[in-house]
């Protein structure tokens, strides 16, 4: 599943390309060292947990010196997450993974998970995956898994017998290392993690701003009322 981001510091270009290419690296044989060539040394994703007050997270940016200050991160409003630039690049992925283990070890964090690129593509991985059961046994497999994992999953609302999938701070895997591994088991149709992505085309539209049926926030333009 994939989302956009709409963010103007990032390439718009081919990141669907980019999912792509992730995913038939955790399908091939040599999936291990082909997405770590893809995961980058000097940036991550994170997401707060929903307690946390903004005052919270510039005190968690000051006490980790090692990620940019609060006022530099790319942040969006849905999903809630923080795109944060290191301020020194990881030394290998060893020394990546033990970073995200430290951000997750804080009560104040939900999620932290690595950024994947290609060239300039880019792809930014949430903490969810999608799953496709193909039977009621599928489901009664997705709760075993989900104790031995230590992931939670509910019903996706818009579609039958599709489940979003969450792992916990106890799971030791990441949403696209979790996806890999339930994609092997014959119960599943899929399973495919939930990815953000960068805009493909952007409008050169001059009165792109003035679409209020894009955004009915109520603004003036909208006649101050909302539908």
């Amino acid at each position: 599943m994939l989302k956009q981001l709409n963010s103007r510091k990032l390439n718009s270009q081919g990141v669907l390309s980019l999912f792509v290419l992730l995913i038939f690296c955790f399908n091939s044989s040599a999936q291990n060292s082909n997405v770590s060539s893809l995961i980058r040394l000097d940036r991550v994703i994170l997401q707060f947990d929903n307690h946390a007050q903004e005052d919270d997270m510039r005190l968690f940016f000051e006490k980790n010196k090692i990620l940019m200050p609060f006022e530099q991160t790319i942040r969006l409003e849905q999903p809630p997450v923080f795109i944060v630039n290191l301020s020194a690049p990881c030394r290998n992925l060893n020394a990546l993974n033990a970073l995200l283990e430290q951000i997750k070890s804080n009560p104040l964090i939900h999620f932290a998970n690595p950024v994947f690129k290609e060239n300039n593509q880019e792809a930014y991985l949430l903490n969810e995956v999608f799953v496709k059961v193909k039977t009621v046994a599928g489901k009664e497999k997705l709760t075993a898994l989900s104790k031995e994992l230590n992931f939670t999953f509910k019903e996706y609302s818009y579609s039958k017998n599709i489940y979003v999938l969450e792992p916990e701070k106890s799971c030791r895997y990441h949403a696209l290392e979790l996806s890999q591994i339930l994609s092997k088991n014959p119960e599943f149709v899929f399973a495919e993690p939930n990815v953000l992505f960068s805009p493909v085309v952007t409008s050169s539209d001059p009165l792109y701003n003035r679409q209020w049926h894009l955004k009915n926030t109520g603004t003036p333009l909208q006649g101050s009322g909302t539908a």
